[in-house]
Parts: C-alpha cells; sequence; structure tokens
C-alpha cells in the first residue's frame, strides 16, 4: 500500500464512503478495507485542457468484479462537452439500473462557472432527471434551494468553499 494512502487511513473513520479511481483501488486501498467504495468509472483530459471531455473507462462488469457499492462520473453542465457528460451518466445509470448498482453524478464546476444555488441546483436536478441515485454538489448559499429542487440525496462536495467562484 503506498504511504499516502496509509496517511489518510486515519481520516477513514470519519467517512461513510470512499470515492476513487480503479487504479487506486486495486494498488493502494488493502482488501480488508471496510468502507463502501465508490468507483469513478469516468476520465479524461488532465487539469492542462479542457476537464469536460470525459469517457466512460471502466466497464459495469470491472465494477463488480471490484465489488464497489457505487459508480460515479461527473457532469459538466454549462461545459464544453456538456452533452457527453450528460451521456456517459446515462450511461451509467442504465447499467446501474441493470445490475443494482447505485450511481453517483458529480456536478463539475469549471474555473469560469459560478458555484451558485441556481447553478447547482439546476445541475444537481438534471443528474437526477437523468437517473442518479444521489448527487455530490458543492456547498453555496441559499443551499436549500439546491436541495429543494432534486428529488434526490445530495452529498456535500468537500474542500475550501469560496463565495462566487
Amino acid at each position: 500500500m503506498l504511504k499516502s494512502f496509509k496517511k489518510l487511513e486515519p481520516l477513514f473513520e470519519y467517512a461513510d464512503a470512499l470515492m476513487l479511481t480503479r487504479g487506486m483501488l486495486r494498488n493502494c486501498v488493502s482488501p480488508d478495507f471496510d468502507l463502501p467504495i465508490v468507483l469513478r468509472v469516468s476520465a479524461g483530459a488532465s487539469m492542462l485542457k479542457e476537464l469536460s471531455n470525459e469517457e466512460i473507462n471502466v466497464t459495469i462488469e470491472d465494477a463488480i468484479r471490484l465489488n464497489v457499492s457505487a459508480i460515479t462520473c461527473s457532469i459538466f453542465v454549462g461545459g464544453e462537452f456538456e452533452k457527453q457528460s450528460l451521456m456517459n451518466l446515462t450511461k451509467i445509470v442504465n447499467w446501474g439500473q441493470e445490475y443494482g448498482i447505485p450511481v453517483l453524478a458529480v456536478t463539475a464546476v469549471g474555473r469560469e462557472m459560478v458555484r451558485d444555488s441556481r447553478y447547482l441546483g439546476m445541475a444537481s436536478r438534471m443528474a437526477a432527471e437523468i437517473g442518479a441515485t444521489f448527487v455530490k454538489t458543492y456547498y453555496c448559499e441559499d443551499f436549500d434551494q439546491v436541495t429543494s429542487i432534486a428529488p434526490v440525496p445530495i452529498v456535500i462536495a468537500g474542500g475550501n468553499y469560496h463565495s462566487g467562484n
């Protein structure tokens, strides 16, 4: 197991689940790890390129072999590749429906987008309408407007919050 993952272990007692990629799961997580895994099944460009340019890179069969609790991908509402990201979500929702695996949609926010209740609410609602079981989004002012418009559970993304950025 990688040293950096070992350093994270003390935080796991505070987590309800761990969201990560297939490579990190296979190479850095002990088989006796005891938290539910949410597997990211999409990938694309690095931070040096347009992040919304993602495709599905993990098969549902591999997700099942890895015994994950849920699968996830990002949607980039308003991004250059918005349609592609929504179709990625549609594909994994179809897989989830077929195999009984919950799907987490992540509302990704590009550098030029504002993290406000209007945008986050719309993106969360779109994810729910496509069929996501639950949605991960950012906290914002008037967050109750985000949760009131999305008819699925909402997970708040971690990290620093800067109002309007």
